[in-house]
């Protein structure tokens, strides 16, 4: 069968199954068929791929000024307004004439949800063209008059506010004149509140309207400290504003209202979110207005539950629909909302019960358990599924009746996939098990903080992680418990082999090698992030990195106040550690002291591992003193490696944590250089003694294209050695050393000290400048404006110096 004489719906199964995966936009020049099918895949809703994150909302968007552009030059001009003209620039080819395919593609679209579309992004503000119709409009003075007395900033740039008005202007044009033409279409809108009266005006026509979302494009709330300013001042002024807002929101009720009695099977869904177009002059709607707004409509069926709708949520639980209910995300302040629930009666913690597309839960607890009875739904469906299968097999054997058929499992599981909890110490352990039996079969990224400081006098014991856990599906773990220690089930990992990001932290930063229990070595081929700090570094097995191709982040270490300051046992406690190890691990330990048999069971470290993907390894404590360089091998594409030793005791000229390294630390088995070809920033602090020729070596075989190196508290090289081997570095911009150098041998260096507020000289070159033919040519010095491109050194303590130009 041809291609083209496909059934219609066939092709619609194709293009659907395309539309996530591939740009229709070409199948609209291959033929006429498929073109029209092509269009409504593209254009119901058109806008759903614009939503900016915070990075680019403000940066020019030529794309969304395309599709702005072709969905108003394909229908009438009749709506257009000389506002929405200039900006799009839409008689660009003199009169108005259609696009040149003919197509209306404004015909297609059904949903007008713009709330979240980044609109200043589609034009430029300070473009010619639209500053010239500003000027000739005067909207600026127009604009500036608009804005009251105590608002007005000398110190802002003259067209901050001028551009917020314009914006807000430019939203409410454009939303009529996409909207207007399709009226008996659209189901889903959004509507500016300033112009919400053209739109009472035709809700008659309205009839597909299903979902609304208000706009708080007017400045009617502002901060306290103006408000009490104004009603001191103006207190008529005051009034008028207060009546004014009273009067939009009022509007808005009106609007629901004769929508939802021209069609009472219409509007099942209206949002008011908050709104930020005027920074720090956050808009929302008194909850008294949303109430009066929900009684117009069917029982409240939200998909997510947030601080934009947190109020309406509150004041209708009563009166909730939870069957599309997707995300729970309750406000931090909030924490009190679970004691309000519990205090709802048999309801209570358990109306989520209905809500069968939950997928995201984040919320602060205060320590009552809340998911408890999620915990006791999943028992029962266990036991349930335990005893089906008994009825089961005695059917099987007995030939039971059909009435003895295994019953339905009750009740139905939540397929909840992502859990973010904020705890009380107290109760963590408790509720993340809560979480974890309940949801164990969907659970896939589950994030866990601590919510205060724990003060009971009582005995502090352990947060326990992945005790019992078995979470097939787990791809995320991050726990931070910076008040306790955490200690965590040996086998745990091996039940969640899925898992990508594990990062573990406790505030364990002094221990005894006696009192460490190692996990067991996991298969983890999808991990990517490790990091551990505290209680989970020191268990970790390192045999687990044997199958971690993917990993891209090490980080391992003992909690600190201060980065740069860890904790280390002595050496001659690790070394007996060792001994014993390896006397145990042979099963010939005949010295071994009674008391100490089968309590050293940590593996070795081997730092050879293959793991392609590395980027970044961060290591402190003892992991940082037993590193070998040789791990770089299997780590070409390493960019950051940063190594602390630094103890109270090194700083103290105590500790006996050296470490002296030599060329042959960097070198391969058949003694060649191992090469780090990607590094570029290394980080050694601590107790390392390297000479000139070791540090000549590492910087100029090993390590050649580092950017940035720091170096704290090392020793065994000299000023001179330093400055020869970063000399070696040909991309260098920083080094930072903390060697203390005198003004005279830095000055003989041919250093300068920079001076502080000087962000950078500029890059001064030497010139050849073209003359006439036959002259020679002209020598000139060039001073290049920008950022300077000399290495920055630091020494004696911070100071800054560089180079003679």
């Amino acid at each position: 069968m041809a291609f083209d004489d496909l059934p219609i719906e066939c092709l619609q199964l194709i293009i659907r199954e395309l539309s996530t995966k591939a740009d229709l936009f070409s199948l609209l020049t291959t033929n006429r068929r498929l073109c029209a099918v092509s269009l409504p895949f593209l254009y119901t809703n058109p806008f759903q791929w614009f939503i900016p994150t915070k990075k680019d909302q403000n940066q020019y968007d030529p794309a969304l000024h395309k599709l702005i552009f072709t969905l108003l030059r394909s229908h009438s001009s009749e709506h257009w307004s000389t506002l929405l003209s200039a900006v799009f620039n839409l008689y660009s080819a003199g009169d108005y004439q259609k696009a040149p395919s003919g197509i209306d593609y404004l015909a297609y679209v059904q949903y007008l949800d713009l709330s979240g579309l980044p609109l200043e992004s589609s034009f430029e503000y300070s473009s010619p063209s639209i500053q010239g119709f500003v000027n000739e409009s005067r909207l600026e003075s127009i604009y500036q008059a608009r804005e009251l007395d105590l608002e007005i900033n000398p110190y802002m740039p003259k067209d901050v506010v001028p551009r917020r008005y314009f914006q807000v202007d430019v939203r409410v044009a454009l939303f009529w004149a996409l909207c207007r033409p399709i009226l008996q279409n659209v189901k889903s809108l959004s509507i500016p509140v300033s112009g919400l009266q053209r739109y009472i005006d035709v809700a008659d026509q309205l009839k597909s309207l299903r979902s609304l979302t208000f706009i708080l494009d007017e400045k009617h709330d502002r901060p306290q400290y103006l408000v009490s300013m104004l009603q001191e001042q103006d207190p008529s002024l005051f009034q008028s504003m207060r009546l004014a807002k009273d009067e939009a929101m009022s509007q808005m009720v009106r609007f629901v209202k004769k929508h939802t009695q021209l069609f009472q099977r219409g509007l099942t869904s209206v949002e008011c979110p908050q709104d930020g177009t005027w920074p720090g002059m956050e808009q929302s709607c008194p909850p008294h207005y949303m109430k009066l707004i929900r009684a117009c409509l069917p029982p409240y069926r939200p998909k997510v539950i947030n601080k934009h709708n947190w109020p309406d949520f509150i004041q209708n639980i009563g009166h909730l629909d939870f069957s599309r209910l997707e995300k729970i995300v309750v406000p931090q302040h909030e924490a009190p909302w679970l004691d309000f629930l519990a205090s709802q009666g048999a309801g209570g913690l358990e109306i989520f019960r209905a809500s069968h597309n939950l997928v995201l839960l984040d919320i602060s607890s205060p320590g009552s358990r809340p998911l408890f009875w999620a915990r006791k739904d999943a028992e029962k469906r266990l036991r349930q599924a335990s005893q089906d299968v008994s009825l089961a097999a005695t059917a099987s054997s007995t030939e039971l009746s059909s009435s003895s058929a295994p019953s339905t499992p009750f009740p139905p599981a939540l397929p909840v996939k992502v859990v973010r909890l904020r705890l009380p110490i107290a109760e963590m352990t408790d509720e993340m098990d809560d979480v974890v039996f309940a949801f164990s079969s969907t659970l896939k990224s589950l994030v866990v903080r601590c919510l205060r400081r724990d003060a009971q006098v009582a005995p502090i014991l352990p947060v326990v992680v992945g005790g019992g856990w078995d979470l097939p599906r787990l791809q995320h773990l991050r726990a931070s418990c910076m008040v306790r220690t955490m200690q965590v089930e040996p086998d745990f990992l091996l039940r969640s082999p899925d898992l990508e990001t594990l990062d573990l932290q406790d505030e364990l930063n002094h221990y005894r090698c006696s009192h460490i229990i190692p996990w067991s070595p996991a298969h983890l081929p999808k991990l990517t992030t490790l990091r551990l700090i505290g209680s989970a570094a020191l268990s970790f097995h390192p045999e687990t990195l044997r199958h971690c191709t993917k990993l891209e982040e090490l980080t391992l270490g003992l909690y600190s106040w201060n980065p740069s300051r860890t904790f280390i046992p002595p050496s001659t406690e690790m070394h007996q550690f060792e001994q014993i190890l390896s006397a145990a691990n042979e099963h010939e330990n005949p010295w071994l002291p009674p008391s100490l048999t089968g309590m050293f069971t940590r593996p070795t470290w081997k730092w050879d591992w293959h793991l392609p993907q590395l980027t970044r390894i961060q290591l402190t404590s003892e992991f940082a003193w037993r590193f070998q360089f040789r791990m770089m091998q299997g780590c070409p594409n390493l960019e950051l490696l940063v190594l602390s030793t630094i103890t109270m005791e090194s700083l103290q000229g105590r500790g006996g944590h050296l470490r002296i390294l030599k060329e042959d630390d960097f070198q391969d088995a058949a003694g060649n250089a191992i090469l780090a070809p990607k590094l570029s920033a290394f980080h050694l602090l601590g107790q390392w003694s390297i000479s000139d020729a070791a540090l000549l070596y590492m910087f100029g075989k090993v390590m050649p294209n580092l950017t940035e190196i720091n170096e704290e508290s090392c020793i065994g090289f000299t000023f001179r050695g330093w400055m020869q081997a970063t000399d070696e570095l040909m991309s260098l911009k920083r080094a930072i050393s903390k060697l203390e150098v005198r003004e005279r041998t830095l000055k003989l260096g041919g250093l300068l000290q920079v001076m502080p507020g000087d962000t950078g000289l500029g890059d001064i070159r030497i010139v050849e400048e073209e003359v006439e033919e036959g002259d020679d040519p002209r020598i000139r010095v060039v001073h290049i404006e920008g950022e300077d491109t000399r290495v920055l050194y630091s020494f004696n303590n911070g100071l800054q110096y560089r180079k003679r130009a």
